[in-house]
Parts: structure tokens; C-alpha cells; sequence
């Protein structure tokens, strides 16, 4: 009996050591990687809004703010979507911000065909499945399927997308 207790005290330390471990997703392990145009990814919202339109203009999508509890540190999400150009494309373009740090972007464009050549012709290669890589860390990736969501590109910084991934397996 002795024995049973020492090993679901020890699972238990366990547990809780590897749930205090789990690292605020947003702190920046390395440089940043392009998201969109000028915008990289950990950037924090303040930083980046002189480059966004006013705010009156401003879509939110989610707005969620969570209470960090004992081995999991906070995870706020704010998404909005704003009207952007790129690449001689007017679109709208998708912000998602974990814990006021730039994570992922994606961007809806009115031609999307035409986008999809303009990024191929400066310098984004996608392969059969739709998906490209850009340094240091930046998936990139192509939506184009029939259904109630329009056509776009999205990117997201894979490092940062880890530090997500372990937050929701330990925390969630």
C-alpha cells in the first residue's frame, strides 16, 4: 500500500511539474517570421497598429480573455479582420493575436487567382497541397476549396504555433 501511495504522489509531482512548464504562448523563442507584407510574427498589437486602418473599420471575429490558473499561463486570443492591399490586391485581411503578440494572418483577396500568381512571382513557391515555407519559421498555405469560406492565404509562424499546440494539450 506503502508503495502505491509513494507512485501516485510521484505521477502526481509529475503532472503538476510538467503543467508548470507550459510557456506563455508568445514569448518569442527566436527573430520574428513574415506573416503578411510588412507584418512579422510576436509583434505586439500596439506596435502594429500604425500600419492598420482606424479601428472603426475593424472586424472582430474573437475576442476571448482567459484567468491564468496554477501551470497555465494566460491565453488571450483577439482576432479582427481589416480591408488591406497587397501585391496590387484589395482584400480584407485577418489578424490573430495570442496574448497581444502577432501568431497568424490570412488574407482573402477579391481576384484570388490573380493573388496566388503575384505571390508565386515574388518568390512564394507552393507545392501540390497548397503549401509553402518562408525563413526562419513561416508555414504558409493555401485555402481554395468550394464552400461558404472564400478563397485565401493564411501564415503562421510554426514556432509559435508549437508554444499554442502545448498550452491546449496541457491547459485546455
Amino acid at each position: 500500500m506503502r508503495f502505491r501511495t509513494e507512485l501516485a504522489v510521484i505521477a502526481t509531482a509529475l503532472c503538476v511539474s510538467a503543467c508548470s512548464e507550459v510557456l506563455e504562448p508568445g514569448i518569442p523563442v527566436q527573430e520574428p517570421s513574415p506573416l503578411f507584407a510588412d507584418f512579422t510574427s510576436y509583434r505586439t498589437l500596439q506596435e502594429l497598429k500604425p500600419q492598420l486602418p482606424d479601428k472603426s473599420t475593424w472586424q472582430t471575429r474573437a475576442d476571448s480573455v482567459s484567468e491564468p490558473r496554477t501551470g497555465c499561463p494566460r491565453f488571450d486570443e483577439l482576432t479582427f479582420a481589416v480591408p488591406a492591399d497587397h501585391l496590387g490586391q484589395h482584400g480584407t485581411l485577418q489578424l490573430t493575436f495570442i496574448n497581444d503578440r502577432l501568431t497568424a494572418t490570412g488574407f482573402t483577396p477579391d481576384d484570388f487567382p490573380s493573388y496566388v500568381k503575384r505571390l508565386e512571382q515574388s518568390g512564394i513557391t507552393f507545392n501540390a497541397q497548397g503549401h509553402a515555407s518562408v525563413a526562419p519559421a513561416t508555414f504558409v498555405w493555401r485555402f481554395d476549396r468550394q464552400g461558404p469560406i472564400p478563397p485565401f492565404v493564411g501564415w503562421r509562424d510554426t514556432r509559435f504555433q508549437t508554444q499554442v499546440d502545448e498550452w491546449l494539450r496541457a491547459c485546455s
